[in-house]
């Protein structure tokens, strides 16, 4: 594509639960998160990316809780997650190029368009009272 990807960006709508051995010190650390998530991308040309539909992703985390302060935390992790697509909207005049080729003509995967991550996370941790 003329000018390469301008960008991409992914939401996840949902709840979670955090649990630490010990919040005061250092601290074993499990994160469940269950929710709705959404992927757009756009190039540079005017062509558009949407992913939805994805209503139940899914994530847990292992790692650390590192209490810094009274306040402040670190919380390395390593993050397991996925989910699936079932709608996806391409635009532009390379949107053919850039929609998966098994996208029925009401914009429905004739498939799910599943997914799985594994990532390195660093988090901040701020207490505000």
């Amino acid at each position: 594509f003329a000018g390469g990807q301008n960008r991409g960006s992914t939401n996840l709508y949902g709840i979670g639960l955090r649990f630490s051995t010990d919040p005061t010190s250092v601290g074993f650390l499990m994160e469940v998160a269950a929710g709705y998530r959404e992927f757009n991308a756009s190039w540079a040309d005017g062509t558009n990316l949407s992913l939805t539909g994805g209503w139940f992703d899914a994530r847990i985390g292992i790692g650390a809780d590192i209490r810094l302060s009274r306040t402040f935390s670190l919380s390395p992790m390593i993050v397991l997650g996925g989910g699936s697509f079932s709608h996806v909207e391409a635009t532009g005049p390379n949107a053919a190029n850039v929609a998966p080729a098994d996208v029925d003509q009401n914009g429905g995967y004739n498939q799910p368009g599943e997914y799985g991550t594994l990532s390195f996370q660093l988090g901040a941790h701020a207490d505000v009272f």
